[in-house]
Order: C-alpha cells, then structure tokens, then sequence
C-alpha cells in the first residue's frame, strides 16, 4: 500500500512540475510541503493502536462536528452582514463557505476530516451491537449520519455529502444489517430525488445537473458559459490520445481547463500520458482498495474490520467520483483525487485515512476468541 501510494504522490507532483514548466502556478512547492506533513500525520496515526482510540471516538467526532458548526456560524454572519465575504477566518469561496483559515498560509477543510471522524465513531457504535438490524435501530445509525451530513449540507457541499452515502451503507452491509432493509431504504431514497432536486438544491446546483444532460450541447453561448470546464475537461481527456501529449500538451502549457490542479486532475492525467497511463493510476488504485479489502476480511476484531471497510469504500469511491465527473459521467461536484489532487486537507485527510488502515493491518489479531463477528444466522 505505501508503495502505491508513494506512486501516486509522484503522479501528482509530476503533473504539477510540468504546469510549473509551462508557465503555470507553481503548485508543486506547495505540494511537497502537504506531503511532508501528511507523512508526519501518518506516523501520527501508527503511533497509537488503534483499539486505544476507540474510546475517544466519540470526541474526535465531536470535534468535527464543532469544527462544521463554525464553518456554519461563519456563514450565517456573512450572509446577516456581521462579517465581510472575503474575511480572513471563515471565507466565502465560489458561493460556499467551507474553510476555516487558523493562519494566513493555511485552510483547512473540516468536511474533510468529518468523513474520517463518522468512519471511526460509526465503527465504535457497531462495534458490539445487534439493532441495526431492526427498522429502529436503522433509523439511530440514520440520525447519526445525517448529523454531519446535514451541515456540511448547508456549507453547501454537495459532492461530499454524497460521498458519506456509500461509507455508511458499505459500514451497515459489513456489519450484518438485513440486506432487505437496505433496499427498502435505497427505493425510498430514489423516489424523494426528484423532491430533493426541486427543493433541496440550490439554483447553480441544479444547473449542474442540467449541464449533465446538456454537456454534448453545439449552442457556443453554453459552451463558453456553464458547460465552459466540462467541454474542456472532456476535450483534454480525449486529446491524450493512446501515449499522451506529455509537457508539450495543449492544457499544460495553457491554464485552459479550469481547477486543472484538484478536482478535474484525472483530465491532466490523460491528456499528459494518455488511456495508458489512466490504466497504470487505475491499477495503482485497484491495488489500494484490494489490499484494504484484505486487511477487513481477515480482521477478528470488529471495530477494526469497519474501520478498514470505511476507508476503502471512502478512497474508493472518492477515486470513482473525480474520474467519472471528470469525463462526464455524473453531475459535477467539487471531489478530489485522494493523494493526487492538490490541496492540504485533502492531502491530510488521505494520510490519515491510510494511516487507520495500515494501524489496523499493523495490530491485527491472529486467534478468534470468540464467535466471529457480524455472522447471523439469517
């Protein structure tokens, strides 16, 4: 796993030296300073066993919660007019408000770290538990998850929102919850989609599910208004041809495809090195999410099998999403590239998430004491 991942960093940062060659922001400094920290973080994470964190689970998720409750103060004084939009502490960025900046050199994302926190209290509370297979019981571990979902709502961000959903049904299905409850719940959640698109999203959310369904559009105006990134994102993606267009390519000499550096990432990855290079990060991730699939099938413990089901299916599918929003698959929402895209709390968020994996494959235990966990008889 650290070789991939270490691979990974390497892709990134070459991506970024080459915009840097070009001319381009030099993101690639920037960068190598998030590694660094994200390696200490990661050590971090193995100094302790794991098991020992348990118990200050409900802590850490608290923390986060605080921490996205004053992501939510700072933008409801910004929209009463207390504090300014551009304000050095809680930042409106591109409408949304999703940053706490403790320092003038750093922002950091508490959404981000919120993903990690439910991971590790939700393993906790199911750790020992049986009525998560009962509608009731459901409807707690429910009440859990739309605590952080429901703020990092308002911030607004939708794509991360969207990326709890899998962590929670992959956690719940692990834990031995009745698969008919599951579907029962999935039915229901796709007939209120259409109540969620009509009241719960905001205006230029919706326009980027409408720009889904209109990216092959020949109208110049959309094209060069909302249907401006994607159009490009898919135009870099398809020029990589089979071996790519290397430094010399047309989006890396030139700052066309916007938020080229983190959530469209994967369209410089394939205009640089082409479908063969796409298929050598997608076997690098494939390794990843294998190895965190062993470590949970082999794990006795349970707390440590959820933990190692959560943050695969996190890296996963956050993999998934930035790919697929990138050529145009799914409805884009802000989503990066975990250990490629640049970004600090991404980048932390990553090494703490294959710290907790690593820890757990670190402290694994070899003798079943007792009945297997989350095996029911039915």
């Amino acid at each position: 796993m650290l070789f991939m991942v270490a691979a990974l960093l390497g892709v990134g940062l070459s991506c970024f030296g080459s915009m840097r060659d070009a001319g381009g922001v030099d993101y690639f400094h920037k960068q190598v300073q998030w590694v660094f920290i994200g390696g200490f973080v990661f050590v971090c994470m193995n100094a302790i066993n794991y098991r020992k964190l348990g118990k200050y689970t409900d802590l850490i998720f608290m923390v986060t919660l605080l921490l996205l409750a004053v992501v939510l103060v700072g933008k409801v004084l910004i929209t009463k007019g207390v504090l300014e939009v551009k304000n050095p502490w809680i930042p409106r960025i591109n409408g949304a408000c999703r940053w706490i900046v403790p320092h003038p050199r750093m922002r950091l994302q508490p959404s981000e770290f919120a993903k990690l926190g439910f991971i590790m209290m939700f393993a906790w509370y199911l750790r020992d538990r049986f009525d998560h297979r009962t509608i009731k019981g459901l409807l707690k571990c429910f009440v859990l998850a739309a605590m952080p979902m429901s703020l990092i709502l308002f911030e607004p961000d939708l794509g991360t929102v969207l990326l709890f959903v899998p962590i929670f049904f992959a956690m719940l299905f692990a834990a031995g919850c009745r698969i008919r409850h599951v579907i029962v719940i999935f039915l229901l959640v796709l007939l209120a989609m259409p109540l969620a698109y009509k009241f719960g999203l905001k205006p230029y959310q919706r326009d980027r599910v409408m720009m889904f369904f209109k990216q092959n559009s020949t109208d110049k105006n959309w094209l060069r208004d909302e249907g401006y990134q994607l159009h490009h994102s898919k135009s870099a993606i398809a020029t990589g041809g089979l071996w790519g267009q290397g430094k010399d390519g047309f989006y890396v000499k030139n700052n066309t495809l916007p938020h080229r550096h983190n959530d469209f990432i994967w369209a410089m990855i394939a205009h640089q090195w082409g479908i063969v290079g796409c298929c050598v990060v997608l076997g690098i991730y494939g390794v990843l999410v294998v190895a965190g699939l062993e470590i949970a099938s082999v794990q006795v413990d349970p707390f440590g099998k959820l933990i190692a089901v959560g943050v695969t299916t996190m890296l996963a599918t956050q993999m998934i999403l930035n790919i697929a929003i990138a050529m145009g698959l799914v409805p884009p929402t802000g989503m990066t590239l975990p250990f490629v895209s640049y970004g600090g709390s991404s980048m932390l968020s990553s090494f703490m998430a294959i710290g907790l994996l690593v820890n757990v494959a670190r402290h694994q235990e070899h003798e079943l004491m007792a009945k297997e966990a989350f095996v029911f008889e039915d």
